[in-house]
Order: C-alpha cells, then structure tokens, then sequence
C-alpha cells in the first residue's frame, strides 16, 4: 500500500509518480486526493458538492454556488475513467449531462484507480499467454475484445479523439489484440468458430459484428449491441464511416446472405423502423455445441419430386427484365413482386394492409391464347423471386372415368402438401 500512502500524503501533486500517470490537472488530483484518503474512514459514496466542499474549503465568506466552476472537474474524472457515477439506473452518454445534474449525484473511485493506488502502475490485467483449451477461452477474449470495442466507440462519439481516456482504451485493445494472436499461434487444437470465419472468408469488421452479437446471445445483457447504430459503431470512426459501412449489415452482404446472422425490423417509437440482428439458430447451435453431430440429413427437391409422376421441377432463365409484356399486365406484376420487399412489407403491415403472421397472399391466374407468353411470364416471376417452378401437366389428370379427373385433382394439393413436409419448406 505504499503507493496509496504516499498520494494521499503528498502535498506538492507535481512530485507524485502516479499524479503523472493520472493525466489529470492539480484540482482533479486533489479531488482524487481526497476521495481516496477519505476510504481510510470508511467512506466509499460522495455526493458532489460536499465533496467539493471538503476537498476546497473556502476562506472567508461563502458565496452561493461557488463549488459550480469546479463541476467540470469532475465531468472530466468520470471520462478519464477515475470516478464512476454511483447511480444505478441507466446513464446517457456523459456529453448530453448537463453539470448542474452532477452537482448532487453521488459518485465513488473506479476500479481501475484503486488497482493503481494499490500497484503503483497502470498495466493491463490480461490473459496468461498460453494455447486455448477450448472454443470458451478463445470466445472469452473475444467478448473482451468486444467489450473493449463497446467502450472506445462510446468515447469516440462523445469525446475527442486525443482524449486521454481514450489513448488508454486504445492501448489496452492493442495489447488485448496481440495477446489473442499470440495464443492463437500457440493453439494447436481445432476452434470451430475459426473454421467457420475461415470458410466464410469474413474479414476484421465482419467478425467483430459477428462476435458482438455472439456476446449478446451468451450474456444477455443490456448493453443492446443487437441494434445497427451501436453494430456500425464498434467498427467505425465517425458518422461518415458508419453510413460507409451499412452495407455489412444490408440484405445483400456477406453475414445476411451466407445465412450467419438474421435480423427484425421492428417499429421504433419515432414511427421509423429499426433493424435488431441475431445469430442464427443453426449457426448459434453449431457454435455452442461444436463437437454434437448433426443429424439432420438435407433432403434433394429432385429425388422428391421423382416419386409423384405428375409433377416436374423447372429451373426459370429469364427474369421479368427479360420478357416482354403489355404495360398494364407488367405494372400489375411488377406490384405483386413489391409486396417481397422488406420496406413494403413494414409498411404495408404498419398501416394494416398486411397480416403480420402471413406472406405474400396473390394468386395469379394468366390467361390467352398459345403464345402469348403465360408459360414464359410464370417462370420469369419465379426467377424474380429467386425459386423454381412445381409444374403438372394438365393431360396427367383427366379421365374418360366419372370423378376420377375431380379425384386427381385433389391428388395434386394432397401430394403437394406432403412435398412441404417433406422437405420443410412451401
């Protein structure tokens, strides 16, 4: 405890090694002086302007709101990281509190400032370098990572960027970074997670939304790291970065479409809508259970289809772009495929166009004589949607026999239906 003797005792801060390491100026560090000598006596909570009081007792006559110049003081120990706010209810960032609000808060010494009263030094507490035993040690130092993330860009977006604070941030991610790296040389067992990145080729931004919301799955907590702002945010800059850096989290990007991460689009209470993304349950199960065999054998639509002789399966060529239609027809299509767009759906759900629960609900029935291009506009809408067509022919089912034609009918939605069951899929 010689460290913490010697600050509480020093009477010339200048002098103090780990004034220096503090990056604080001389109020600030008496403000810590006295909080800390204060633990000698059991004192731990200190609400503001008594604290001020006590630390800069004023000679002579008191003025009214004469501790108010010295709240700036204390905004800035709580960005250093050396006070905590002792509340307990959710914070804002620490820019929109006004100081008047801080005047009678309660707050207490950080962690970090007692372990460097305690070891005199500011190194960073990190893991043992050593081969990971497990995917759970390896998962552990990327949640760290995360965490570490999660901070700096609340920094980033309400400070600037040669704050204090946030060097120091940025040089513990630097050292968590390299210790990773080294222990990952170290490893020579199979992590299932990493194969998973490996065969995916996802690159350093597209992991570190990964992992975030891996966190968010293990920890539950309520940091909400599930929501595109604060996703953009671990992996950017500034504002201008993150719109840059949306298209990671778009339907066409790489975590969306390889199935990695799925997301709702929810109604926020500004009458917009927002995006919250999840791993997705496959992938999660695969990840949490990496050594259970999957015993789940995919099932070929073909070798399906086979077994019923009045059905073929067509793979569609063209898309809509491709064919020629009347103007009417094709606008009336063209609003049909609308209803598959994510933006249309919210909206049409929002103003109760649209049940929540179902999909797409039109049923097209195309109409003319040969040649004028029915067969070719059902497969383009198919193509458009990006799925194969379940063809019969009419011939299959007609009878000279009475009712065996309408008892073929309804063979065709019967062994349809079990297709859709077959496979899970409509």
């Amino acid at each position: 405890m010689k460290h913490y003797l010697e600050f509480i005792a020093c009477k010339d801060l200048a002098k103090n090694k780990l004034f220096h390491l503090l990056k604080c100026d001389e109020n600030e560090g008496r403000i810590l002086q006295t909080m800390a000598e204060s633990l000698m006596y059991g004192e731990n909570d200190f609400v503001v302007h008594t604290l001020l009081a006590k630390t800069f007792p004023y000679k002579g006559k008191s003025i009214k709101g004469q501790y108010l110049a010295y709240l700036p003081h204390i905004r800035n120990l709580i960005e250093l990281g050396w006070v905590n706010q002792s509340t307990f209810l959710l914070q804002p960032k620490l820019t929109d509190i006004a100081l008047l609000e801080l005047y009678n808060d309660s707050i207490c010494l950080s962690h970090t400032f007692l372990k460097l009263l305690e070891d005199g030094t500011l190194n960073v507490d990190l893991p043992e370098i050593t081969a990971y035993e497990d995917h759970l040690e390896y998962l552990k130092d990327q949640f760290s990572h995360i965490d570490l993330l999660h901070k700096i860009s609340n920094l980033k977006f309400s400070q600037k960027l040669d704050s204090p604070s946030l060097s120091r941030a940025n040089y513990r991610l630097k050292l968590l970074e390299d210790t990773i790296q080294a222990r990952l040389k170290l490893t020579h067992k199979k992590i299932g997670i990493l194969k998973l990145i490996k065969e995916h080729h996802l690159d350093q931004k597209e992991q570190i939304i990964f992992f975030a919301l891996l966190k968010e799955e293990y920890s539950s907590s309520d940091e909400n790291l599930r929501d595109m702002n604060a996703l953009l945010e671990l992996i950017s800059l500034d504002e201008y970065d993150k719109i840059k850096h949306r298209s990671l989290l778009d339907e066409n990007s790489t975590l969306v479409q390889k199935g990695l991460i799925d997301y709702d689009e929810i109604l926020n209470p500004f009458g917009g809508i927002s995006r919250q993304f999840f791993i997705s349950e496959s992938i999660l199960q695969g990840i949490i259970h990496p050594n259970k065999k999957k015993k789940r054998v995919r099932i070929n639509l073909d070798s399906i289809i086979k077994e019923y002789e009045i059905f073929e399966l067509l793979e569609p060529k063209y898309d809509m772009k491709d064919i020629v239609l009347d103007g009417n027809a094709r606008e009336i299509l063209s609003n049909i495929l609308a209803q598959m767009n994510s933006n249309v759906v919210q909206l049409l759900k929002l103003w109760g166009i649209k049940d929540k629960k179902k999909g797409i609900s039109s049923k097209i029935l195309l109409y003319g004589a040969p040649g004028t291009g029915k067969t070719i506009t059902a497969l383009a809408l198919a193509k458009s949607l990006k799925k194969q067509i379940l063809s019969f022919d009419c011939s299959k089912i007609l009878s000279m026999y009475v009712g065996e034609s309408e008892k073929n009918v309804r063979k065709i939605f019967d062994s349809y239906k079990e297709i859709c069951k077959k496979i899970k899929n409509e």
